[in-house]
């Protein structure tokens, strides 16, 4: 009997230990007062749920939770009983510590939403607060916060600050990157990051995370394989640019197509107003085949890309210094043909370029800095330019991501060439170019007829008599 009791004493004791540990468990999770403000904020953490109540319609709950060192998406969990109206009963905000005066995040709690959440934080790491305050309805319901954090992201390394550190972003043509995540910290920041492109073009995508900063985004070519940095594109993104919408859910700012060749190519990530506690954001790149589009870096006529009749190029002017160039040759013996450059389908109605032929370094007066719209392409007779090696150049009127196209295609022009030099010049050049062996083998005949057979012949003698005679008698008179 005695054996009995002690082992229910036992019992009785290890019963009473786990319960004051349950207790110990439970009050490590429940709100303790006095957490008004955010320096006396009750600690949790994200494997654990906090409870709270409000006291009053003026009383302010804080919380705090430890998320780690890792970047990562945060989403945060309000849960109340639920059975309230439609009215606001709560407000939720967060806040990264050390800077209350901005929430990261903030929603409202409904009386009849049993719970709520925010929408997910890219955070990186560190520790964040919770506020809890009362909304339109006094409520002193009790409710419960939790934290969730997905930290199985593509992240910048942090180290990659120059080129030779620079993050691979794996795209393959077709489809787009896995979206990466980074920070700037500091308008000093400069995120490094580099992709393969085949030949075709590519697109940069980037969402800019944190109001109130504006992100510069660049694209650089590597010229052979020298680490030099020779910029291909180039745009500004913010928060405001980032709308999402049906076809574009997450509100990703889309650079414009950027045509070349297949290579490695680098993007920088870079802003003048980063904040020291960081500026996030989250890119992602598109990449395609196509061997109709303009090859960068055709900045000038030694890059400049050629131009083949029957084939259209696609191209377009990706950043505000951006100048495409292209070359084609005019040959004596060349068939008949034109080139066209217009915008391509989907442009609005304020896209426009300057476009330039260009010769010898000197640009055609038709065609100087003619601005092509949607509504007005350019068409250029090349049957009526000398024979010799031209470039055409084509820079931003204004500013659109739109792109143009180039058509070169057979075209039974009625102009006649032009040639180059002076007046005299120009006739002696006719005159050689003239089949005077035909016409000496055929007895002129061809000539004859072309003048108009005898009685033009007979005019033109005239016409040169009169002349000659009008000039002497000019001269004698003075």
């Amino acid at each position: 009997m005695k054996a009995l009791k002690t082992m229910i004493s036992v019992l009785l004791a290890v019963i009473l230990a786990f319960g004051c540990i349950a207790v110990a468990m439970a009050a490590d999770t429940v709100e303790k007062e006095d957490n008004d403000t955010p320096a006396t904020a009750n600690d949790f953490t994200i494997s654990s749920k906090i409870k709270g109540k409000l006291d009053d319609v003026d009383d302010i709950d804080w919380f705090k939770v430890d998320l780690g060192t890792s970047m990562g998406l945060a989403t945060f969990k309000f849960s109340h009983p639920g059975t309230g109206t439609s009215a606001v009963y709560y407000k939720v905000s967060v806040f990264a510590e050390g800077d209350t005066a901005k929430a990261v995040s903030s929603f409202s709690v409904k009386g009849d939403a049993k719970d709520s959440s925010s929408s997910q934080v890219l955070i990186p790491g560190g520790i964040y607060l919770v506020k809890v305050e009362s909304g339109s309805i006094n409520v002193s319901d009790e409710y419960s916060i939790s934290v969730s954090l997905d930290s199985n992201l593509i992240t910048e390394s942090e180290s990659n600050n120059d080129k030779a550190t620079a993050d691979e972003i794996s795209a393959t043509a077709g489809y787009y990157s896995k979206t990466t995540y980074g920070t700037l910290s500091g308008s000093s920041d400069v995120d490094y990051f580099k992709f393969h492109s085949p030949t075709g073009y590519f697109s940069i995508e980037l969402v800019a995370l944190t109001p109130g900063v504006t992100y510069t985004v660049s694209a650089y070519m590597i010229p052979g394989d020298e680490y030099n940095k020779e910029l291909i594109c180039q745009y500004n993104v913010a928060s405001t640019d980032c709308e999402p919408s049906s076809g574009n859910p997450e509100g990703f700012c889309v650079s414009a197509d950027v045509g070349v060749k297949e290579g490695t190519y680098f993007i920088t990530v870079s802003s003048s107003n980063a904040p020291s506690s960081g500026a996030l954001y989250k890119i992602r790149v598109w990449t395609k085949n196509n061997d109709k589009c303009e090859e960068e870096f055709n900045y000038d006529t030694n890059y400049a890309n050629t131009l083949t009749l029957g084939k259209t190029i696609y191209g377009t002017i990706s950043f505000d210094k951006d100048i495409d160039m292209f070359k084609f040759a005019v040959k004596s013996d060349n068939q008949k043909y034109k080139i066209t450059v217009k915008a391509d389908e989907g442009n609005d109605d304020s896209a426009s370029w300057y476009v330039s032929v260009i010769k010898s370094g000197k640009t055609l007066e038709k065609y100087n800095n003619v601005a092509v719209t949607p509504q007005k392409p350019l068409e250029i007779d090349v049957n009526g330019l000398a024979e010799g090696t031209y470039y055409i150049k084509i820079s931003k009127c204004t500013s659109t991501k739109g792109g143009y196209v180039i058509v070169s295609e057979k075209f039974d022009s009625p102009a006649t060439p032009e040639i180059d030099g002076n007046m005299f010049a120009r006739i002696w050049k006719r005159i050689a170019a003239m089949d005077w062996k035909g016409f000496w083998n055929n007895n002129f005949k061809p000539l004859i007829q072309n003048i108009g057979g005898f009685a033009g012949v007979m005019k033109v003698l005239k016409d040169v008599i009169n002349l000659s005679l009008g000039t002497i008698i000019k001269f004698r008179n003075q």
